[in-house]
């Protein structure tokens, strides 16, 4: 086992100042085990941190939907649908139309026994052409280039984006029953 040991330093010696670091490693490879083992183990419980938390929130939104009971109502787009009319044009869009919730609707939906609240709204894709957007990851065809999703929402303190804070109300009043439209 000496003349391994005695022939690996040898060519070692002989590498130069990069195999000297090598070498340096070897001889104090007790402190570099542990610093070695300390950025492991932090690296790990970082990463099994972010995994419980998005874990946690999945969690909280599937147990929100199971027992709070949510309810979901979508315009069915199908013949079937008196309402609903689907127009096609010479350049290829298309746009569908149906009867939209009405605050008639949504109190009649509150009048079901059990019911706490109600988030009613409808999204549609809009063409603006005074705003100037930012380009994002996913590259869109040039038609699109001056399009957004509105969002038309009952109530703002029931909403999703305003609960999620994805949306935030700087000034005035959260819309509600209590204030109308």
């Amino acid at each position: 086992m000496d003349t391994l040991k005695r022939a690996f330093k040898y060519v070692i010696r002989k590498r130069g100042k990069t195999l000297i670091l090598f070498m340096l490693f070897l001889r104090k490879r007790g402190k570099t085990l542990i610093l070695f083992m300390l950025f492991l183990t932090i690296g790990i419980l970082v990463l099994s941190g972010i995994s419980i938390k998005r874990a946690g929130d999945i969690s909280q939104d599937s147990l929100r939907k199971t027992m709070g009971g949510e309810l979901t109502i979508d315009v069915n787009y199908s013949d079937e649908n008196p309402y609903y009319k689907e127009e096609k044009f010479e350049d290829g869009r298309i746009i569908y139309s149906s009867k939209q919730m009405t605050v008639d609707m949504v109190e009649k939906v509150m009048k079901i026994s059990g019911m706490r609240s109600c988030e009613a709204s409808v999204d549609t894709l809009c063409q603006i052409d005074d705003i100037d957007f930012f380009s994002g990851n996913i590259p869109i065809e040039e038609e699109f280039k001056n399009m957004t999703t509105v969002v038309g929402t009952y109530s703002t303190e029931t909403n999703d984006y305003f609960q999620s804070g994805k949306v935030k109300l700087i000034e005035g009043k959260n819309i509600n029953s209590d204030n109308g439209n």
